[in-house]
């Protein structure tokens, strides 16, 4: 039997995203629904291999920084030990910061950045600052 190779060729970025021209967007829906379908088929083979999650999120929040989703959803399978997750929340602090510095209008990323601190790294101070800062986004947003 053969042994696949699952490896990022292109880890920059920038530079993806510099090839892919006006079409950066789309690569990164491309990019995101292929690792989810590579890590589907591992889950089924029970072989799941997260140590390319972070430089596949990185390209694809670099190619599309409002695509909100892989930042709330890459940043719950950094975060997470395994072998449920990658077991690198401060990972998934970095993307979410990322997250909330294209989106700051988005509260979500407040609210899942605290997520982290409290349930993976226990900072609980930190995590009721964001908690607090993110009810007034809601709070200013929505009346």
């Amino acid at each position: 039997m053969s042994q696949e190779r699952d490896d990022v060729l292109l880890r920059s970025g920038k530079l993806v995203k510099l090839m892919s021209l006006e079409y950066a967007p789309l690569m990164a829906d491309i990019l995101l629904d292929a690792r989810g379908a590579v890590l589907r088929q591992q889950a089924r083979a029970r072989q799941v291999n997260l140590d390319l999650l972070w430089p596949l999120l990185d390209i694809t929040t670099t190619l599309d920084p409002n695509l909100v989703i892989a930042y709330r959803f890459g940043a719950m399978f950094l975060s997470q030990t395994p072998p449920a997750g990658a077991g690198r929340p401060d990972q998934a602090v970095e993307l979410i910061q990322r997250g909330i510095q294209a989106n700051p209008d988005y509260w979500r990323l407040y609210e899942d950045l605290g997520f982290v601190y409290y349930f993976d790294l226990k900072d609980y101070p930190k995590a009721a600052t964001l908690s607090w800062k993110e009810a007034k986004s809601r709070t200013h947003r929505y009346g």
